[in-house]
């Protein structure tokens, strides 16, 4: 199942990371690796579901020594108040 990404969140989101992150933002699919996100689109089919986090290559997500880079978490953080400030209309 694709969700929708062609709408204003999903373009305030990209603003917010180019801007937090100082480049273009890469989007990847995770093949439905969150149950959530295929049900949620299928209740609310205009819903924007925008899910991100930290995490560089060297993060091993869900790992024993799962990590993440403080640098990386600050301009995620940074992204995530860039978008709600967009969205607030600030």
């Amino acid at each position: 199942m694709r969700i929708r990404n062609d709408g204003p969140a999903f373009a305030a989101m990209r603003r917010a990371m180019s801007v937090a992150y100082d480049r273009d933002p890469v989007e990847s699919g995770s093949g439905g690796s969150v149950p959530l996100v295929p049900l949620l689109s299928r209740t609310f089919p205009d819903a924007e579901i925008l899910i991100y986090g930290a995490g560089d290559e060297k993060s091993q997500y869900h790992s024993i020594d799962e990590s993440v880079d403080l640098a990386d978490l600050e301009r995620a953080t940074l992204a995530e108040a860039l978008l709600f400030a967009e969205l607030a209309g600030s």
